[in-house]
C-alpha cells in the first residue's frame, strides 16, 4: 500500500496487525499519556489477524504481563550480554515464523553501543522490533563521544515508524508547554492515560521520506479517526473569518464554497507549463524559421546563420 494515498487511521492498522513493512515502531510517551494502552492495542491488533505471529515480551518495568505472549524476558535480572544471548536462542526457537518483539521501555539502555547491537541482532526478515521511549526521563549522555548522538536520537533515527502520544483532551499545546506540565506536576485531571487517546503518526518510506499523520485513537473500541491539525485548524479558521467578513456585503455572494477552493487549486497555470523549458538553450541565439523567411545556402551574407 502507498504511504502517499493512505490515510492516517488506515495506515496505523496496517501497522499494528503487521501487514505494513515497518521492522522498527518507536512509542514516545510521558506521563501525561502512557504507552500502555498502544501496546495492549498492538497486541489485541496482532492476535486479532489470526496470523502465526509469536510475541516476545521484554521487560524491564513490568512485573507480570497480562497480554496474550509466547516468551516473557525479564530483562532486569541479567546483563546485556546475556539478554541478547537469550533473545537470540528465541529468535532461533522460532526461526521461520514471524515475531513480535516488544520492549517495555529503551531507557533501560545505558549506551549507543547497547542500542546499535540490539538493533543488529534483532533486525530480520520475519521480525519487528516494537518499543517504548519515555521523554520525560533524561538520558546520559556517552562520555567517550560526548559529541555522538543521544539514544533517543539514535532510536528516532532508525526508526520506520514514530507513535508520539498525548492525552486527546489536550490539543494544539506546543512540546514546551507539555514539558511545563509535566515538570511543573500541573496535570490536567482526567485526561491524562485515558483509553482514547491522540497519536501522531511518523511514518517514514523506503525513500526516506517522513509522512506525518495525527489520529485520535480509541483502544477500548478498537477504532482510529483522523484528527485535524493545528495548522488544518487555523486554515479553518481563517477560512470561516473571511467568508463572516464577506458576508452581506452585497446582493450577491463573494464567498467561496468548499467545492469551488478544491477545483481552484487544481486548475494548472499557463505559466507554469512555461517555464519548463527555460535554462535548457544557454549560451546562443536561437531563430526559429518563419514560412515567409527566404534562406539561400549560397548567400555568404546570410544574416541567419549560426555565428557559433
Amino acid at each position: 500500500m502507498s504511504a502517499s494515498i493512505a490515510s492516517g487511521p488506515v495506515l496505523l492498522n496496517r501497522i499494528l496487525t503487521l501487514r505494513e513493512n515497518t521492522p522498527f515502531v518507536l512509542a514516545l510517551d510521558t506521563a501525561l499519556q502512557s504507552s500502555f494502552n498502544i501496546t495492549k492495542e498492538f497486541i489485541y491488533k496482532t492476535r486479532s489477524t489470526n496470523l502465526p505471529v509469536k510475541i516476545i515480551f521484554v521487560s524491564f518495568e513490568t512485573k507480570q504481563v497480562h497480554f496474550s505472549v509466547d516468551e516473557f524476558i525479564d530483562g532486569l535480572k541479567v546483563p546485556f550480554d546475556q539478554l541478547i544471548e537469550q533473545l537470540e536462542r528465541v529468535l532461533s526457537k522460532y526461526e521461520n515464523a514471524q515475531k513480535l518483539i516488544i520492549f517495555d521501555s529503551f531507557n533501560y539502555l545505558k549506551t549507543v553501543q547497547q542500542v546499535t547491537i540490539l538493533i543488529h541482532k534483532l533486525m530480520r526478515s520475519t521480525t519487528t522490533v516494537y518499543g517504548t521511549f519515555h521523554l520525560d526521563i533524561s538520558t546520559t549522555r556517552n562520555l567517550g563521544s560526548p559529541n555522538g548522538p543521544t539514544i533517543l536520537k539514535l532510536l528516532r533515527y532508525v526508526a520506520t515508524s514514530i507513535l508520539e502520544l498525548i492525552p486527546a483532551g489536550i490539543r494544539n499545546q506546543k512540546p514546551d508547554d507539555l514539558y511545563d506540565m509535566i515538570f511543573g506536576m500541573d496535570m490536567p485531571v482526567g485526561e491524562c492515560n485515558r483509553k482514547d487517546f491522540k497519536c501522531t503518526l511518523i511514518y517514514r518510506r523506503k525513500s526516506g521520506r517522513a509522512m506525518t499523520y495525527q489520529i485520535l485513537v480509541d483502544s477500548k473500541e478498537h477504532t482510529y479517526k483522523q484528527a485535524e491539525s493545528r495548522s488544518d485548524n487555523m486554515q479553518s479558521k481563517s477560512q470561516n473569518d473571511e467568508d463572516e467578513l464577506l458576508n452581506n456585503l452585497t446582493t450577491f455572494n463573494l464567498s467561496t464554497t468548499r467545492e469551488q477552493r478544491v477545483a481552484k487549486e487544481r486548475v494548472e497555470l499557463p505559466f507554469i507549463e512555461a517555464q519548463k523549458n527555460i535554462g535548457s538553450i544557454a549560451g546562443s541565439t536561437v531563430y526559429e524559421f518563419d514560412k515567409d523567411d527566404d534562406y539561400d545556402d549560397d548567400d555568404v551574407d546570410n544574416p541567419y546563420e549560426d555565428p557559433m
